[in-house]
Protein backbone atom coordinates (compact mmCIF):
# COMPACT_ATOMS: atom_id res chain seq x y z
CA UNK A 1 0.00 0.00 0.00
CA UNK A 2 1.25 3.41 -0.91
CA UNK A 3 1.93 5.76 1.97
CA UNK A 4 -0.33 8.38 0.41
CA UNK A 5 -4.07 7.75 0.41
CA UNK A 6 -6.38 10.11 -1.44
CA UNK A 7 -9.43 10.18 0.83
CA UNK A 8 -11.42 11.90 -1.90
CA UNK A 9 -11.13 8.84 -4.13
CA UNK A 10 -13.59 6.17 -2.94
CA UNK A 11 -11.81 3.49 -4.97
CA UNK A 12 -8.53 4.18 -3.14
CA UNK A 13 -10.23 4.13 0.24
CA UNK A 14 -11.99 0.87 -0.65
CA UNK A 15 -8.65 -0.66 -1.67
CA UNK A 16 -7.14 0.42 1.64
CA UNK A 17 -10.03 -1.08 3.61
CA UNK A 18 -9.63 -4.35 1.74
CA UNK A 19 -5.85 -4.44 2.18
CA UNK A 20 -5.90 -4.12 5.98
CA UNK A 21 -9.14 -5.89 6.93
CA UNK A 22 -7.36 -9.17 7.72
CA UNK A 23 -5.39 -7.37 10.44
CA UNK A 24 -8.58 -6.47 12.29
CA UNK A 25 -10.22 -8.98 14.69
CA UNK A 26 -13.34 -10.48 13.10
CA UNK A 27 -15.54 -9.16 15.91
CA UNK A 28 -14.66 -5.58 14.93
CA UNK A 29 -15.06 -5.82 11.16
CA UNK A 30 -18.81 -5.40 10.65
CA UNK A 31 -19.04 -1.57 10.40
CA UNK A 32 -16.00 -1.37 8.14
CA UNK A 33 -17.25 -4.16 5.89
CA UNK A 34 -20.60 -2.38 5.62
CA UNK A 35 -18.86 0.84 4.62
CA UNK A 36 -16.64 -1.05 2.18
CA UNK A 37 -19.76 -2.52 0.55
CA UNK A 38 -21.18 0.99 0.14
CA UNK A 39 -17.98 2.19 -1.51
CA UNK A 40 -17.79 -0.81 -3.82
CA UNK A 41 -21.42 -0.30 -4.81
CA UNK A 42 -20.66 3.28 -5.79
CA UNK A 43 -22.93 4.82 -3.15
CA UNK A 44 -22.20 8.31 -1.86
CA UNK A 45 -20.50 8.32 1.54
CA UNK A 46 -20.23 11.48 3.62
CA UNK A 47 -16.60 12.67 3.53
CA UNK A 48 -16.38 13.32 7.28
CA UNK A 49 -17.65 9.82 7.99
CA UNK A 50 -15.27 8.31 5.44
CA UNK A 51 -12.17 10.11 6.77
CA UNK A 52 -13.00 9.20 10.36
CA UNK A 53 -13.59 5.54 9.47
CA UNK A 54 -10.40 5.29 7.41
CA UNK A 55 -8.28 6.76 10.19
CA UNK A 56 -9.94 4.55 12.80
CA UNK A 57 -9.35 1.44 10.70
CA UNK A 58 -5.75 2.49 10.05
CA UNK A 59 -5.18 2.95 13.77
CA UNK A 60 -6.97 -0.27 14.77
CA UNK A 61 -4.79 -2.32 12.42
CA UNK A 62 -1.54 -0.41 13.01
CA UNK A 63 -0.19 -2.64 15.81
CA UNK A 64 -0.67 -5.80 13.74
CA UNK A 65 0.88 -4.26 10.64
CA UNK A 66 3.74 -2.90 12.74
CA UNK A 67 4.35 -6.34 14.26
CA UNK A 68 4.31 -8.03 10.86
CA UNK A 69 6.78 -5.54 9.43
CA UNK A 70 9.15 -6.08 12.36
CA UNK A 71 8.84 -9.84 11.89
CA UNK A 72 9.54 -9.66 8.15
CA UNK A 73 12.46 -7.28 8.67
CA UNK A 74 14.08 -9.70 11.13
CA UNK A 75 13.57 -13.41 11.82
CA UNK A 76 10.85 -13.85 9.19
CA UNK A 77 12.67 -12.12 6.34
CA UNK A 78 13.15 -15.28 4.28
CA UNK A 79 9.42 -16.06 4.36
CA UNK A 80 8.45 -13.14 2.18
CA UNK A 81 11.18 -13.88 -0.37
CA UNK A 82 10.14 -17.55 -0.53
CA UNK A 83 6.41 -16.79 -0.85
CA UNK A 84 6.98 -14.46 -3.80
CA UNK A 85 8.63 -17.11 -5.91
CA UNK A 86 6.11 -18.53 -8.35
CA UNK A 87 3.57 -15.75 -7.85
CA UNK A 88 5.24 -13.13 -10.04
CA UNK A 89 5.80 -13.04 -13.79
CA UNK A 90 8.94 -14.96 -14.88
CA UNK A 91 10.93 -11.80 -15.65
CA UNK A 92 10.13 -10.29 -12.25
CA UNK A 93 10.91 -13.59 -10.53
CA UNK A 94 14.35 -13.53 -12.15
CA UNK A 95 14.91 -9.96 -10.97
CA UNK A 96 13.79 -10.81 -7.44
CA UNK A 97 16.22 -13.73 -7.37
CA UNK A 98 19.03 -11.46 -8.57
CA UNK A 99 18.16 -8.91 -5.90
CA UNK A 100 18.13 -11.56 -3.18
CA UNK A 101 21.53 -12.87 -4.28
CA UNK A 102 22.90 -9.33 -4.33
CA UNK A 103 21.63 -8.63 -0.82
CA UNK A 104 21.76 -11.84 1.23
CA UNK A 105 20.39 -11.73 4.78
CA UNK A 106 18.33 -8.63 4.00
CA UNK A 107 14.57 -8.33 4.19
CA UNK A 108 12.64 -7.52 1.02
CA UNK A 109 11.90 -4.02 2.31
CA UNK A 110 15.58 -3.40 2.96
CA UNK A 111 16.55 -4.76 -0.45
CA UNK A 112 13.95 -2.69 -2.28
CA UNK A 113 15.29 0.44 -0.59
CA UNK A 114 18.75 -0.20 -2.06
CA UNK A 115 20.29 1.21 -5.23
CA UNK A 116 20.41 -2.32 -6.67
CA UNK A 117 16.60 -2.50 -6.66
CA UNK A 118 16.35 0.61 -8.82
CA UNK A 119 18.58 -1.01 -11.41
CA UNK A 120 16.83 -4.38 -11.43
CA UNK A 121 13.12 -3.63 -11.03
CA UNK A 122 11.30 -1.22 -13.35
CA UNK A 123 8.15 0.77 -12.60
CA UNK A 124 5.80 -1.78 -14.16
CA UNK A 125 7.36 -4.60 -12.16
CA UNK A 126 7.27 -2.47 -9.03
CA UNK A 127 3.51 -2.00 -9.41
CA UNK A 128 3.05 -5.77 -9.88
CA UNK A 129 5.24 -6.48 -6.87
CA UNK A 130 3.25 -4.07 -4.69
CA UNK A 131 0.02 -5.95 -5.41
CA UNK A 132 1.51 -9.40 -4.88
CA UNK A 133 3.31 -8.39 -1.70
CA UNK A 134 -0.02 -7.30 -0.25
CA UNK A 135 -1.38 -10.82 -0.84
CA UNK A 136 1.77 -12.46 0.49
CA UNK A 137 1.86 -10.42 3.67
CA UNK A 138 -1.76 -11.17 4.47
CA UNK A 139 -1.05 -14.88 3.95
CA UNK A 140 1.98 -14.75 6.27
CA UNK A 141 -0.05 -12.84 8.86
CA UNK A 142 -2.79 -15.48 8.87
CA UNK A 143 -0.29 -18.31 9.19
CA UNK A 144 1.84 -16.69 11.92
CA UNK A 145 -0.68 -14.53 13.77
CA UNK A 146 -0.38 -16.44 17.06
CA UNK A 147 3.41 -16.12 16.99
CA UNK A 148 3.16 -12.39 16.32
CA UNK A 149 0.61 -11.63 19.03
CA UNK A 150 3.22 -10.61 21.67
CA UNK A 151 4.67 -8.08 19.21
CA UNK A 152 1.18 -6.77 18.49
CA UNK A 153 0.61 -6.16 22.20
CA UNK A 154 3.95 -4.37 22.45
CA UNK A 155 2.95 -2.06 19.59
CA UNK A 156 -0.28 -0.82 21.21
CA UNK A 157 1.45 1.59 23.64
CA UNK A 158 3.42 3.02 20.69
CA UNK A 159 0.16 3.65 18.84
CA UNK A 160 -1.52 5.27 21.85
CA UNK A 161 1.45 7.61 22.32
CA UNK A 162 1.31 8.60 18.65
CA UNK A 163 -2.45 9.20 18.71
CA UNK A 164 -2.22 11.28 21.87
CA UNK A 165 0.58 13.43 20.46
CA UNK A 166 -1.20 13.90 17.11
CA UNK A 167 -4.36 14.99 18.95
CA UNK A 168 -2.41 17.52 21.02
CA UNK A 169 -0.57 18.87 17.99
CA UNK A 170 -3.83 19.24 16.06
CA UNK A 171 -5.37 21.19 18.94
CA UNK A 172 -2.32 23.47 18.98
CA UNK A 173 -2.51 23.91 15.22
CA UNK A 174 -6.18 24.87 15.41
CA UNK A 175 -5.25 27.57 17.95
CA UNK A 176 -2.39 28.90 15.79
CA UNK A 177 -2.58 32.22 13.89
CA UNK A 178 -4.59 31.85 10.66
CA UNK A 179 -1.55 32.72 8.55
CA UNK A 180 0.16 29.44 9.47
CA UNK A 181 -2.78 27.24 10.43
CA UNK A 182 -3.31 25.64 7.01
CA UNK A 183 0.36 24.73 6.68
CA UNK A 184 0.40 23.16 10.14
CA UNK A 185 -2.73 21.15 9.45
CA UNK A 186 -1.26 19.98 6.14
CA UNK A 187 1.80 18.73 8.00
CA UNK A 188 -0.39 16.82 10.43
CA UNK A 189 -2.37 15.32 7.56
CA UNK A 190 0.92 14.22 6.02
CA UNK A 191 2.08 12.45 9.17
CA UNK A 192 -1.31 10.87 9.83
CA UNK A 193 -1.20 9.58 6.25
CA UNK A 194 2.18 7.94 6.88
CA UNK A 195 1.13 6.46 10.23
CA UNK A 196 -2.47 5.37 9.77
CA UNK A 197 -2.41 4.46 6.09
CA UNK A 198 1.25 3.72 5.45
CA UNK A 199 1.60 1.81 8.72
CA UNK A 200 4.81 3.69 9.54
CA UNK A 201 6.21 4.50 12.95
CA UNK A 202 7.23 8.14 13.38
CA UNK A 203 9.22 8.95 16.55
CA UNK A 204 7.48 11.45 18.81
CA UNK A 205 10.48 13.78 18.72
CA UNK A 206 10.20 13.94 14.92
CA UNK A 207 6.54 14.88 15.19
CA UNK A 208 7.35 17.59 17.71
CA UNK A 209 10.21 18.94 15.61
CA UNK A 210 8.26 19.00 12.36
CA UNK A 211 5.08 20.54 13.76
CA UNK A 212 6.81 23.10 15.97
CA UNK A 213 6.13 26.66 14.92
CA UNK A 214 7.34 30.08 16.05
CA UNK A 215 4.32 32.23 16.69
CA UNK A 216 6.46 35.33 17.07
CA UNK A 217 8.08 34.95 13.65
CA UNK A 218 4.97 33.31 12.19
CA UNK A 219 7.12 30.71 10.53
CA UNK A 220 7.05 26.94 10.45
CA UNK A 221 10.03 24.65 10.27
CA UNK A 222 10.84 22.98 6.91
CA UNK A 223 9.28 19.60 6.36
CA UNK A 224 8.55 17.01 3.72
CA UNK A 225 6.00 17.73 1.03
CA UNK A 226 2.52 17.96 2.65
CA UNK A 227 -0.21 15.54 1.76
CA UNK A 228 -2.02 16.49 -1.43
Amino acid sequence: MSIHLNLRQPSEVAAFFDSVMDFLPERDRAPYLALLAELQAGRHVDMTRLVEAAKNLGAATWPARRALKHFLDTVGASLEWDELIGLTEPSLTRDINKLQRAMPNKSLDQALASADAGLLINLKEDAELDIIRDQVRRKIWKEHQDKLEPMVQEAWPELEALRKRLKTLREEAMAAPPIIQDALLSKLDHFEDKIYFGGEHVPLEILDQEITYDVGDREIVPNEEPMG
